[in-house]
Parts: structure tokens; sequence; C-alpha cells
């Protein structure tokens, strides 16, 4: 086909199976530079060069910024007060739309908190952009251990402070309130040991391990009194726990007790995931 515009035939036998390398089904772009002078606005015309016709999925119209910088490169910066910032990257590339990706190694050297914000600022370039973060992140220590309590301190021989899911589950005195916040929050790796607390814990749907998270042990107190609970409608499908395809998931020291209470497993694995289910644990219905 041919695209005309304003009169004017911009690009001829544009053939789309070919700009799109063959492959069926496969959208392509044309971009083209045309002018629009004194509000007469733009005629477009697709001409067919064949008996199939012609047609276009969609249409952009992107004006000419005449303050605008050329390639503008961006720096990344973090602060953890808002007005003192830091450096961590420089000249970074965006793309059209202004989007762009930096992975960051947090430096060891950074205190943990939940109170840094990062700032992205132009390079240099006039006129001025940046932007703030608008919401403060969190940076935790580095190390393989986590912790959950249930909302009180009575009884409790592993936490320091009552649970919640705005913790940071990475310390003794900042425990989450959920082993799913946990599983949500982290991506956790061989070696990994999740302390749960005394207290009742309260599950309305199956707590899902994936293959991403094998390796990780979950470890109540020694006289048990961790209870993990599965709430809702009685049914031979309700688990505490459903393993999908992950291997070496410990339970230690659990009461676990419920519909359906004791973990299942979705692993066709030989080796199965349920063999290091470890005990003493006290099963009840």
């Amino acid at each position: 086909m041919n695209v005309v515009v304003n009169g004017v035939t911009l690009a001829s036998g544009y053939d789309v199976a070919t700009a799109a390398g063959g492959v069926a089904f496969k959208a392509t772009m044309l971009p083209l530079s045309v002018n629009a002078i004194g509000g007469a606005g733009l005629a477009l015309e697709l001409v067919a060069n064949t008996i199939q016709g012609a047609r276009i999925a969609g249409l952009e119209l992107v004006a000419v910024n005449a303050s605008g910088v050329v390639n503008p490169t961006f720096d990344l910066q973090w602060s953890n007060d808002g007005s003192t910032w830091s450096t961590f990257a420089t000249g970074q590339a965006v793309d059209r739309f202004g989007r762009g990706q930096f992975n960051w190694t947090v430096p060891g050297s950074m205190a943990p908190g939940d109170n840094y914000f990062a700032r992205v600022i132009s390079s240099g370039s006039t006129p001025a952009a940046q932007d703030v973060s608008n919401q403060p992140f969190e940076i935790v220590n580095g190390g393989t251990n986590y912790y959950v309590n249930d909302g009180s301190l009575l009884g409790d021989s592993v936490t320091l402070a009552p649970g919640s899911d705005a913790n940071s589950g990475k310390s003794a005195s900042q425990p989450m309130r959920t082993l799913e916040a946990v599983f949500r929050n982290y991506d956790l790796n061989p070696g990994d040991t999740i302390y749960v607390d005394s207290g009742v814990y309260s599950l309305t749907r199956d707590l899902v391990i994936g293959n991403e998270d094998s390796g990780v042990r979950l470890v109540g107190p020694a006289d048990r009194s961790a209870v993990l609970e599965r709430a809702g409608v009685a049914s031979s499908g309700n688990y505490v726990a459903r393993l999908e395809n992950a291997d070496n998931i410990t339970f230690e020291n659990f009461t676990i007790r419920g519909n359906g209470s004791s973990p299942q497993t979705n692993d066709s694995d030989a080796n199965g995931t349920l063999a290091p289910f470890a005990h003493p644990n006290r099963l009840n219905r």
C-alpha cells in the first residue's frame, strides 16, 4: 500500500508482511514526519496496491517539543531524610516516553531503615527535570533469618515485639504478622529460615510455596505453641500449605490443625517434597 498525507505520498509500496519479517499476526510500525500548519490538520490516505485492501490498527501523533532535549540522560540519587541526596548512578538513558530502568545493588554500608527516598534528576539538561518517589522505601539487612509473630508477646520466646506486616520481618524486634507477607515480600532462597513465635495463625487460604522458595525452613517454638490453623469451609481441598514444585521445604515444631490441615504437594518429583517435613509436629483435626 501507499501512505499519502495531505496529498503527498510519504511511503510507497509498504508491505506489512515484509516489514514483519514474514511473521503472521505481527504488528509493524511506520514512522513518518509530517507538518500540520495553520490549523489545516492532516489528511491520511491508505492506498491499496492489492485486492486485499489496506488497513490501519492504530495511529499515534507526537508533537515536536521545541524546548526539548535530544537524547536526555538522568542521574539517580537516594536520601534518608528527603533533603540531603547522594548519587548512585549517572547518565542513565530513557526511551522516547521517558521510561528507564536501573538495577541497583545496595551497598553494604547503607544502614537498614524504612525512610529512604529515590530521586531522578536530569543530567545537566536545560530545562531541568526531576521527580521524587511518592513513598519511602525500606532497606533491610541481608541476613537469611525472617521473623513472624502474632499480635501479642504472650508466651513468646523468639521475637521481641508484636507482629505487623508493616514491619520488615528481618529482625526479632521487627516481626511480620503473617507467613503470607514474608513469602510475598521476599525472594527466599535455600538456607533461609522463617522463625514463627507462639500464637494462632489463621490461614483463610492455602499458603502457596513455589519452586522459587525451595530449601526454606519454617521453625516454630520448641513447645509447638505456634499453631497454623486452616480456616474456612471444611473441604478436602483446603490445606495449611500447598507446595507447587517446591523441594526441601521444612516445617519444624508446629501444631497444625483445621480443614484439610496437612501440607499438600503438587510436585511430581520422585524425591518428594514432603520428605523433609520435620518432626516433632502435632497434627490435630
